[in-house]
């Protein structure tokens, strides 16, 4: 299950999440990936994020799952999403 502590969110580096800038849909491993994979839906229907922003989350996800990288290791390895990256 992908649960984690206030503490261990507030240690993770901004990069270890898909929108960075709000701290948000932390995919660090298998767990988190398919997490997100399944909340996204959930906060595009409630207006959270936008149906891009939505794109931009299965991307993130879906490489983590394809690679078994966390997020910020893929990122410091210039890793960037593309329109292919989701399918």
């Amino acid at each position: 299950m992908a649960i984690l502590t206030e503490a261990e969110r507030m240690a993770l580096p901004n990069s270890a999440f898909a929108l960075e800038a709000r701290r948000a849909f932390p995919i660090m491993d298998k767990d988190h990936a398919e997490a997100a994979l399944m909340d996204a839906p959930l906060s595009l229907r409630a207006g959270h994020i936008t149906p891009a922003q939505k794109e931009y989350i299965d991307a993130c996800a879906h490489e983590v799952l394809r690679t078994g990288k966390p997020l910020a290791e893929l990122r410091a390895e210039g890793w960037k999403p593309t329109q292919d990256s989701a399918a």
